[in-house]
């Protein structure tokens, strides 16, 4: 039953990766919506699009110099490294933007009725 077990954590664990990806994912298409001005919208699309398929290129990339299984380590740490820093950037701009986010979340309120007046 160990191997059953191990099955069962893996699909379990690929089934939760796949949804905490989904709601990132939704995550950044509001915050896509809500925080480019409509104007800009198409070049900042296109400039994501062009980075995603970049770092995609860059995974195979990797794939190509390290084809050796026991060199996965390399895999790992460049994910890893990835999400570090991405998790950096994203709260320098939040940092950078929290006054502007203030004043967005009162007009909202306002405009919904839902803050305290």
């Amino acid at each position: 039953t160990l191997s059953f077990t191990s099955l069962s954590m893996l699909i379990g664990g690929v089934c939760a990766s796949r949804v905490g990806l989904w709601v990132f994912d939704i995550s950044i298409t509001q915050l896509f919506q809500e925080l480019v001005p409509p104007d800009v919208r198409g070049v900042t699309g296109g400039v994501q699009q062009s980075l995603n398929a970049f770092f995609g290129m860059l995974s195979y990339a990797l794939g190509i110099f390290f084809p050796n299984p026991r060199e996965f380590y390399v895999y790992v740490a460049a994910g890893y490294g990835s999400v570090g820093v991405s998790m950096i950037m994203y709260l320098c701009n939040i940092y950078m933007r929290r006054g502007e986010l203030g004043e967005m979340r009162e007009r909202l309120q306002v405009r919904t009725g839902t803050g305290s007046t």
